[in-house]
């Protein structure tokens, strides 16, 4: 059940039963991931058998200290929720399809030019919105600035080629929209904890 879903039981006298639920998030940036999909919280499940045994699973991981546990809560979660998905695919709300598709094209913009110098006005301009209100509207949807996401996209492209390409360091600062190869060293190092050439050595 997602949170903030409503919940109420009740029994016929006499007959108690057993349940096993999980109330949990789902977020994309600062969105909640239901608030997007249209999807009913009730499913008849052909694997009732297994269904049980997964929320044993859930279970025994929540009352387990350990970051290894943590991670078996959210594969747990997500094994449940792609049965659940099996049986019946999730729409997106209609009113949200615009906003999928406004979201889309700033993140295609991003990824075409992502080897020139990008400016908030331009990303701005994508969507025929003032700066201002756009910053505020990316960050509702996606949790970071869009100078952040940037930056992001680009320490992405950057480590995919020093892992992938013998491209020079000079080559993938250009190719990622860094003004220098000093000031992308200088950056990467930053945000990565190490150099290029060490992070290429490494991998």
């Amino acid at each position: 059940m997602p949170a903030r879903t409503k919940q109420s039981y009740s029994v016929i006298s006499g007959r108690p039963y057993l349940k096993y639920w999980s109330h949990f998030s789902a977020t994309v940036g600062d969105s909640d991931v239901f608030s997007w999909l249209n999807v009913p919280y009730s499913y008849d499940l052909t694997d009732n058998a297994e269904m049980p045994l997964l929320f044993q699973q859930l279970v025994d991981a929540h009352r387990t200290r350990s970051i290894a546990a943590r991670l078996k809560e959210k594969s747990v979660m997500l094994d449940i929720l792609s049965r659940v998905f099996d049986q019946q695919q999730p729409q997106i709300h209609a009113d949200k399809m615009e906003d999928m598709s406004r979201l889309h094209t700033v993140q295609q913009f991003i990824k075409n030019h992502l080897h020139e110098e990008i400016t908030l006005e331009q990303m701005a301009g994508t969507l025929h919105l003032h700066p201002n209100y756009f910053i505020k509207y990316f960050k509702r949807h996606f949790g970071i600035t869009p100078q952040k996401y940037l930056s992001l996209k680009r320490m992405e492209q950057a480590k995919l080629m020093l892992r992938t390409t013998p491209l020079s360091i000079k080559e993938i600062a250009d190719a990622t929209g860094f003004e220098s190869a000093n000031y992308f060293s200088k950056t990467f190092r930053k945000e990565v904890g190490y150099s290029p050439s060490e992070y290429r050595n490494n991998i």
